[in-house]
């Protein structure tokens, strides 16, 4: 089976995935901010009660962690993307560059 050589086809592929690279960060903080304003909810309903500071810490606090920890996996995440991407680029442009014309 052969398959055509189609660098248009690769260069919307390394465009897509750039674009996914650059939600990628946005999606992981959003992610794990609302997980972490989940158990920061959860943690200052339990402890409220009897530790009104640490449950105002904890509520504040679990999300705004949560958060910070979901935009370093998503900009992680976001890297990988942006190497698959030049990756894909790198390989156009090396077929572009070695490509020999075919004979008539």
């Amino acid at each position: 089976m052969q398959v055509n050589y189609d660098a248009e086809s690769i260069r919307r592929h390394a465009d897509a995935l750039d674009e996914q690279a650059d939600r990628a960060g946005i999606v992981a903080v959003v992610i794990w901010g609302l997980i972490g304003l989940f158990f920061g909810a959860l943690a200052f309903y339990v402890l409220f009660e009897r530790f009104q500071a640490l449950a105002v810490v904890l509520g504040l606090g679990i999300p705004l962690a949560s958060a910070f920890i979901g935009g370093a996996a998503g900009e992680s995440n976001a890297l990988r993307i942006r190497c698959q991407a030049q990756q894909l680029l790198l390989s156009l442009t090396i077929e572009q560059n070695t490509r020999k014309e075919p004979k008539h």
